[in-house]
């Protein structure tokens, strides 16, 4: 509604009008809502058209003020609202709205105006209110900082000593400390006792040593798995016994503990090691396990020691104790011999010297010993070895004996073993110096037969004589073999053959005067073996006799050969390959199964008259020819023995059959030998075969003449040596002597005793050939032939 324009109106509208810009113009200056708007109200109480004005202040606590609203007159509000805060309101009752509405804007304009007044006063308070807040917070916050920064200096001050503490403990500990990066092992501090127990100073730790690298590898794993399960979590510290390494490179035991300087949830990165050297008390506990370990071990041997102690009686001492061994020995339980006479331990003559053995004892205080036969609970008596000792009381005085005794009944039997050992050695001793004696005789038989032959016609009644001698002689060679491989064994003299027959022939002879046939079924191809023929004689011989002996009554042998190639899982303890494969079978007695696993112990026999040295010996030449021997038996149905020997690729020397071989040439020959038949028997094969001989009785006299003939214009073609010259230089010392003189020489060994290493393997000794002593021409020309040249 448009103002009225008469001229009253308007002079009422400008008083109006700067009293509402008055208005505005002081509510700054007044101190709070409820003061503004009562001096608003007094202000425009003269508004044409209004009767009355109130207002409220929309504050809590604080009641309405003004006037009453008349009801029944109009009404008009003004809020005092900025934004969405409403501080409060005036209402104005009108009388008349023409005269009141022109001033409307104004008033609404006015209440505007309070409204940012309220507002800015408001604002005014909330800022006042912040910074009371934000001081009282700094302040309060300045406090709190001033007492954490006297806290946290107290805390490091705290820290610095408990630093200087734990320093001065890790420096100076009785113990070695080591602070330990968990995932790599490497050291990250170590104290002066750690460098002690290991040997390394600091810097040497620090430049990325490990304990992996001083730990002992069989305690490595062990250490390594602890440590795993601490940086997984899985236990919080552990304690072991391990081993370093000491950088002098001895062993070192430590116990050990180890702890994390993590807290639980965190990642691991370090640890602490504690380290105490216990190397001295390992060894103390070596030691005193060692001596426990002896003394158990003296104990268990007491159980062959019989321990009585008895009373000082006389001459019936009653038994006190009686222990394990005594038990053991004498077959009586301790509780039956507890409070009973000792006497019914020995025999009736010994009981008698009793009285006399107590008295000896307690005059002369001391033990007393002897040998004794004594008496088992089941009656059985047994030697024993005695001793008796007092024991004394306080004063001096025996109040019992310690009798002490040993079943000596074994060792009486070694000893008689022994004798019987020494006994065969003795034997063997005398076989073996028989057996050189006859072969050398068997040699100058031997080798005058063959030479005879030479000389006779084939035909005649006096050669095949002379050539059935030849073979006995023969024969016998074989019989001085195996008594030089008893007397002394030895390496074999191998020659390349077909085994065949060497098993054919040796059966046959083996066999003779026997009431039992052999029934031969022999390998048609044959590999070849290199063995020494008279040594592999000797085991056929010795199956073949055990195998008649089975058989009293006479019976069939079965001898049998193949080729067989073993596999190395077949089972026998040999290398796997080619082989010969030699059985011998007899349906004799058999042998039990408790005695076959001792056939081939020597002194073992299941015959009265057996010496027990026989299959010994078998297994002994067997196993020198890198063979096996095996034996299956059953009692009532036989034995089976078989002998593997390896097949070689080697083949027969190819000679002229044995009645025919010869040989002829020309130069001169050196003969050694300290018998002059055998020289004389040489001397006419040699001779025959076209060669000058000179002979020498030793070594020395054989340099001197080989060194002599070297000289001229004549020297020697060949030197033959005998092997043993008794007092004298033999053949290998002097052949020896000879290749210093010329490298070149050419020398035959030859002896009676082929078992001897020189025999074996002469080249190795000098010599290009060998004889084995007794021989015939023809196997003297072979040796010629092979050195010479025919």
């Amino acid at each position: 509604m448009e103002p009225a324009n008469d001229g009253l109106t308007t002079k009422l509208s400008a008083k109006i009008l700067g009293q509402i810009v008055l208005i505005q113009g002081m509510v700054w200056h007044l101190p709070n809502l409820e003061s503004i708007l009562s001096f608003v109200c007094r202000g425009l109480e003269n508004l044409p058209g209004v009767f009355q004005i109130g207002y409220q202040v929309f504050e809590e606590n604080f009641e309405r003020g003004g006037l009453a609203e008349d009801g029944s007159k109009t009404g008009r509000k003004f809020e005092l609202k900025f934004k969405d805060t409403v501080f409060g309101e005036m209402t104005f009752s009108v009388s008349e709205s023409a005269l009141f509405a022109p001033y409307i804007p104004y008033i609404e304009n006015l209440s505007l105006m309070l409204a940012v007044v309220c507002e800015e006063r408001r604002q005014r308070v909330l800022i006042e209110s912040y910074k009371n807040e934000l001081e009282k917070r700094v302040y309060d916050r300045t406090k709190q900082l001033e007492m954490e920064i006297d806290v946290r200096r107290q805390t490091e001050e705290s820290l610095r000593e408990s630093e200087k503490k734990f320093k001065s403990i890790f420096e100076q500990a009785a113990v070695g400390f080591a602070l330990v990066e968990s995932k790599t092992g490497c050291f990250i501090r170590i104290n002066k006792r750690f460098c002690e127990i290991i040997g390394y100073t600091v810097d040497e730790m620090s430049m990325n040593k490990t304990f992996q690298e001083i730990t002992h590898s069989d305690d490595l794993q062990k250490d390594l798995g602890n440590n795993a399960r601490l940086v997984a979590g899985e236990i919080h510290e552990f304690t072991t016994e391990k081993r370093y390494i000491h950088k002098s490179g001895s062993i070192v035991w430590v116990r050990l503990t180890i702890s994390p300087t993590w807290q639980k949830g965190e990642e691991p990165h370090s640890h602490i090691a504690v380290v105490e050297d216990i190397t001295e008390r390992k060894h103390s506990e070596d030691a005193l396990r060692k001596s426990e370990e002896e003394l158990r071990a003296i104990f268990s041997a007491a159980k062959e020691v019989s321990f009585i102690i008895t009373d000082a009686k006389e001459p019936d001492s009653t038994v006190l104790e009686f222990s394990p061994g005594a038990e053991s020995i004498f077959g009586y339980k301790r509780s039956e011999m507890l409070g009973k006479c000792v006497s019914a331990l020995h025999l009736p003559e010994d009981i008698v010297k009793m009285p006399e053995m107590h008295k000896a004892i307690r005059e002369g205080r001391k033990g007393f010993s002897g040998e004794t036969t004594m008496v088992r609970k089941s009656g059985e008596e047994f030697p024993a070895l005695f001793s008796i000792y007092p024991l004394l009381d306080e004063n001096g005085e025996m109040y019992a004996a310690l009798n002490v005794s040993f079943d000596i009944g074994k060792q009486k039997k070694l000893e008689a073993q022994l004798q019987q050992t020494q006994k065969m050695e003795a034997i063997g001793t005398l076989a073996g110096g028989i057996a050189h004696d006859f072969n050398n005789m068997l040699g100058i038989i031997t080798g005058n037969i063959s030479y005879v032959l030479t000389e006779l016609e084939k035909s005649g009644e006096i050669y095949r004589a002379l050539l059935d001698a030849q073979q006995g002689a023969s024969q016998a060679r074989y019989l001085t073999q195996q008594l030089l491989t008893f007397a002394k064994g030895g390496a074999p003299v191998k020659k390349t053959i077909n085994p065949n027959q060497l098993v054919k022939e040796s059966a046959e002879l083996a066999k003779r005067g026997s009431n039992s046939i052999c029934r031969f079924k022999l390998s048609d191809d044959s590999w070849f073996v290199e063995v020494d023929p008279g040594q592999i004689n000797q085991v056929i011989s010795n199956l073949i006799i055990n195998a008649n002996q089975a058989m009293p009554d006479g019976g069939t042998i079965e001898v049998h050969s193949e080729n067989i190639i073993l596999e190395k899982d077949d089972g026998l303890p040999l290398p796997g390959g080619r082989y010969i494969k030699i059985s011998i079978e007899d349906q004799g007695v058999g042998i039990s199964k408790k005695h076959l696993s001792k056939i081939f112990e020597p002194f073992f026999s299941t015959k009265q008259k057996g010496s027990g040295l026989g299959l010994a010996i078998t297994f002994s030449v067997v196993k020198m020819h890198n063979g096996y021997i095996a034996a299956e038996s059953e009692l009532g149905k036989g034995s089976i023995f078989s002998i593997y020997l390896p097949a070689t690729s080697k083949e027969v020397t190819q000679t002229k059959d044995r009645e025919t071989a010869n040989h002829f040439g020309r130069g001169r020959v050196l003969i050694m030998d300290d018998q002059e038949s055998i020289l004389n028997m040489l001397g006419r094969m040699l001779k025959k075969m076209g060669y000058e001989t000179t002979f020498a009785v030793d070594g020395s006299e054989a340099v001197e003449k080989y060194q002599e003939a070297g000289d001229t214009d004549t020297p020697f073609d060949l030197v033959i040596l005998d092997l043993t010259i008794p007092g004298g230089m033999g053949g290998a010392a002097t052949v020896s002597e000879l290749l210093n003189i010329d490298p070149g020489v050419r020398a035959v060994v030859s002896s009676g005793y082929s078992n001897n290493p020189v025999m074996a393997n002469f080249q190795d000794y000098g010599f290009s050939g060998v004889l084995s002593k007794p021989y015939t021409q023809m196997q003297l020309a072979e040796v010629l032939n092979k050195i010479l040249g025919q």
